[in-house]
């Protein structure tokens, strides 16, 4: 008789298995992230937790920089940054951007480049696939590639562009599971290596919403 206790919990642990590591459709184009690593203690959404006060003195070595950079945090936790040169500055000031605002950054991206469906599925009624058909026949993407065409005509803009996306790319690269923000775990994605063609799509973005869209 033991083999049926046994063949239970065999079963059980099957199940829950499976049922943890995928997603489930909620309807409306709806689904759940993948829970098992969803509430994984060491990978899951715990990790993205805070404590009050946190404390932001310390030391990074980032192999792309120039020289020396030191950044300044005041009482409202606006960075403020100190470099050698305008290339280290915009290196500096991506590796911050993407430290604290990647998911933002990067969706903004895809929101200008008609790539929502993507990540979100087609929504309810297509309301993302709509969407992203609108923005590129808007032509934000060759707008954004005309806008970095003439950007790195310049080589000093040109420049601080690759530094800046350095930075952005030296935070992604170590990040872990467990420090991936909490919106791609439960959009179940993960951020893509940065370029200068993301920051010319993020300048056409704003200035769209900035203009009244």
């Amino acid at each position: 008789m033991r083999i049926v206790p046994f063949l239970i919990s065999l079963f059980l642990t099957a199940g829950l298995i499976f049922c943890l590591n995928r997603q489930w459709d909620l309807g409306n184009d709806k689904k759940t992230p993948v829970l098992g690593s969803f509430l994984s203690p060491q990978h899951g959404f715990w990790q993205n937790a805070e404590p009050v006060g946190s404390d932001f003195n310390g030391t990074v070595h980032l192999p792309g920089l120039e020289g020396k950079g030191e950044v300044y945090f005041d009482e409202y936790l606006v960075p403020h940054v100190y470099a050698k040169s305008e290339a280290d500055a915009c290196y500096i000031q991506g590796y911050l951007h993407a430290k604290f605002r990647l998911w933002q950054m990067e969706f903004q991206t895809f929101a200008a480049a008609g790539r929502l469906s993507e990540v979100l599925g087609a929504g309810k009624d297509e309301v993302y696939i709509k969407y992203d058909r609108s923005m590129r026949r808007l032509g934000m993407v060759e707008a954004a590639k005309a806008e970095l065409a003439e950007i790195e005509k310049d080589s000093v803009s040109k420049k601080d562009c690759d530094a800046y996306t350095a930075g952005v790319n030296a935070w992604i690269g170590q990040l872990k599971e467990g420090d991936l923000p909490l919106e791609y775990k439960l959009l179940n994605y993960k951020p893509e290596p940065w370029n200068n063609l993301k920051i010319a799509l993020f300048i056409k973005d704003m200035a769209y919403e900035a203009g009244g869209w």
